[in-house]
């Protein structure tokens, strides 16, 4: 995925993972590294509004979460 397109889909699910994953890491460097997994993840699903990337990010956030103990 071009870098464009994969800074567009971190603009618009990131901030809302980000929170999530603060809030149960209670560590910035591990929630940013987190995220940054899914939102590779979700670009290559391919094509995604935004309600079905957030829903699918916050899926997929769930298993980072769980592989870091939170």
């Amino acid at each position: 995925m071009p870098s464009k397109a994969l800074e567009s889909l971190y603009k618009r699910v990131g901030p809302t993972l980000f929170a999530r994953a603060q809030r149960a890491l209670k560590d910035d460097q591990k929630a940013q590294q987190a995220v940054e997994q899914v939102v590779i993840e979700l670009s290559r699903v391919g094509t995604l509004t935004d309600e079905e990337a957030l829903k699918l990010g916050r899926d997929l956030l769930k298993k980072q979460l769980e592989a870091h103990g939170a």
